[in-house]
């Protein structure tokens, strides 16, 4: 089993939906149900739609941290500097171990256009390698000697680069309503390689392969001031995914707490409504600087979800 998982995982890396998968990096983001498009408008931008980044008023940096489904330890670090009716960011996310390992590095650029638009554009760049975990032999009781070592000989090891760009739209109508268009890896082109030392089998070696693109369109309606309504909906783009709803609700206290929950309900026969809930903290020390603590808790169906961002704004 564990030859067979490591060959799936090295000859056909990016047909497997795992292969650097978005999985909604920010605790505020996730908490509103991963609809975040059209109210994009802090740090979190740079990961969800670059375009947000114009409406800032001040430089941002934050932290994320999850061990998403218990098994996969993802980190991402954004930061954003606006300046006059521009801004610029960088954001680098981080997953994986030795079996598979994702470094993924990005940088965006933000226009504001007449009060009204915001675009942005973003250009990553992608790296992986897979196979180079080492598992000892006493761990496998059950098996014969000899098929632990056609096991090991057959395991696929390698690596892969690339690169790929997203570009977004906001729409502000008003102070009151926005709307947002996101499109990710509308061009993404990805240079596997893959090798075994077994001299019986091959692996696919050298190919190119892109990675499916996405996209979401939402609209944000913003209440009183501190209450924060969001939808977006992400139509599928090709066969391997399907289309899904994401909607959210931000409460605000006395610009100090934050109380959220969102939804995502994917629009299959056997998929079930994922919820989402989480509270943020936002301190200002002095008139210049102030820290925020995102906390986010994700029902999933195999495993629940915990996220935590940490970050400042200067």
């Amino acid at each position: 089993m564990f030859a067979t998982t490591t060959a799936l995982f090295g000859q056909n890396l990016s047909n497997i939906p795992a292969s650097f998968v978005d999985i909604g990096f920010g605790a505020r983001p996730a908490a509103l149900g991963g609809a975040y498009v059209a109210l994009s408008n802090d740090v979190n931008s740079v990961l969800w739609n670059p375009a947000g980044m114009a409406s800032m008023k001040k430089s941002q940096a934050s932290f994320s941290y999850t061990n998403q489904l218990g098994l996969f330890a993802y980190k991402s670090f954004a930061a954003v500097v606006p300046f006059t009716g521009n801004a610029v960011g960088i954001a680098v996310v981080s997953s994986g171990d030795q079996a598979l390992q994702e470094l993924t590095v990005q940088a965006s650029y933000a226009h504001l256009i007449q009060q009204k638009w915001n675009v942005g554009i973003t250009a990553k760049y992608r790296m992986a390698s897979f196979g180079n975990n080492t598992v000892s032999e006493s761990e496998y009781l059950l098996f014969e000697p000899d098929e632990i070592s056609e096991a090991f000989s057959n395991q696929v090891q390698g690596s892969s680069a690339g690169f790929g760009f997203d570009v977004g739209m906001q729409f502000l109508m008003s102070q009151a309503v926005s709307f947002g268009v996101m499109l990710k890896d509308v061009y993404a082109p990805m240079n596997w390689n893959s090798s075994v030392r077994s001299t019986t089998v091959k692996a696919k070696g050298k190919y190119i392969e892109s990675l499916p693109p996405e996209m979401a369109v939402g609209t944000a309606l913003r209440i009183l001031e501190n209450i924060s309504l969001t939808a977006d909906y992400h139509p599928a783009l090709n066969t391997t995914t399907r289309s899904a709803l994401h909607s959210g609700m931000e409460i605000r206290f006395l610009k100090l707490l934050s109380l959220r929950g969102g939804m995502q309900q994917v629009f299959a026969t056997d998929a079930a409504a994922k919820y989402t809930m989480g509270m943020g903290i936002d301190y200002a020390v002095d008139t210049y600087f102030r820290i925020f603590v995102d906390y986010t808790y994700m029902s999933e169906f195999l495993a629940n979800t915990q996220r935590l961002s940490v970050g400042m704004e200067f």
